[in-house]
């Protein structure tokens, strides 16, 4: 339970949509952040997590004080004011380009190798994820990401919608941080009805 009556903070992104930067946030001031705000039971989320309602996942984890995941598609379906939302967005086309060069790279930092499995078929021979991207020319290795991407920009979109009712919401964009080194977030992506952090 949070010792200071504040709602559970809940911090959510998407692969290539700042879950680097969540992680190296909770990595470099995560203990000072949690002993601030007095979060005592912290959830770190995972993907098998992502699609089930929000309401379902902290019934589940028994309502932490924290509750982060790196792969944030929940729809949100709890009170307007039961939780703070952090979330971290990006536009889809900047998504997407990341996601091909990163990809394309054979994506160094993924600990699961999803990509070198040999499930592709091109020119008559057994190919990885990776080895598609190298070997068809750029349109043709970002329209493949595209689609690849597709189901999980979705997901964001659904975090985005519902939401939009939430009392304490902030999502803050990729480009507003690469924009602003201030980290000025734009009006248009900061709902200023409340602090998440107070």
């Amino acid at each position: 339970m949070i010792w200071n009556d504040e709602p559970p903070l809940v911090l959510g992104c998407h692969h290539k949509t700042g879950s680097v930067l969540l992680t190296q946030f909770m990595d470099r001031v995560g203990s000072r952040f949690t002993q601030k705000l007095r979060l005592s039971k912290i959830v770190n989320g995972s993907p098998v997590d992502r699609k089930a309602p929000l309401s379902a996942i902290l019934n589940h984890y028994q309502n932490p004080d924290c509750y982060i995941n790196l792969w944030f598609e929940h729809e949100i379906d709890v009170a307007p004011d039961s939780i703070r939302l952090l979330h971290f967005v990006r536009h889809p086309v900047k998504w997407v380009r990341s996601a091909y060069l990163y990809h394309k790279k054979g994506a160094p930092s993924d600990s699961v190798r999803w990509l070198d499995r040999r499930v592709f078929r091109l020119k008559e021979e057994q190919v990885s994820y990776c080895e598609v991207l190298n070997r068809v020319d750029s349109a043709t290795g970002l329209a493949a990401e595209a689609i690849r991407s597709f189901p999980e920009i979705i997901g964001t979109a659904l975090v985005a919608r519902t939401s939009s009712c939430l009392t304490h919401r902030q999502q803050v964009s990729l480009e507003q941080l690469h924009d602003s080194t201030k980290l000025k977030p734009a009006r248009s992506s900061l709902n200023s009805r409340s602090s998440i952090c107070r």
